[in-house]
């Protein structure tokens, strides 16, 4: 399990304006009890749902914009090793449209 430090989320959160809180809660499911929520309520509803859903958002992400041939685009943040499966999809040019995927067990790992 993951240690969350509260402190630093606090922190974090605290120098963020009550609009992007609000951006924040609504991105994470959290529904905002009522207009005149202070944002220290806000805070604490964001920080438990964190906690409760063992997501620790000190993890330093990056925001990438994918863009699709469509040009539909996707907007994610990823993590640092979630950066680097990217990178190392995309250096080894995996196409998940051909591809099966299976769980297993016994084998030499490659690790990007």
């Amino acid at each position: 399990m993951k240690k969350i430090n509260v402190i630093e989320m606090m922190h974090s959160l605290s120098s963020r304006k009550y609009e992007e809180l609000c951006h924040y809660a609504s991105r994470e499911g959290i529904e905002v009890p009522t207009p005149s929520c202070s944002k220290v309520e806000l805070i604490t509803l964001i920080i438990v749902h964190r906690i409760e859903n063992g997501d620790n958002p000190t993890n330093e992400r990056t925001r990438y914009r994918f863009r699709e041939c469509d040009g539909t685009e996707h907007y994610v943040m990823l993590t640092r090793e979630q950066e680097r499966f990217m990178r190392w999809n995309y250096d080894n040019a995996i196409d998940y449209d051909n591809m099966d995927i299976d769980v297993i067990e016994d084998i030499d790992w490659e690790t990007p």
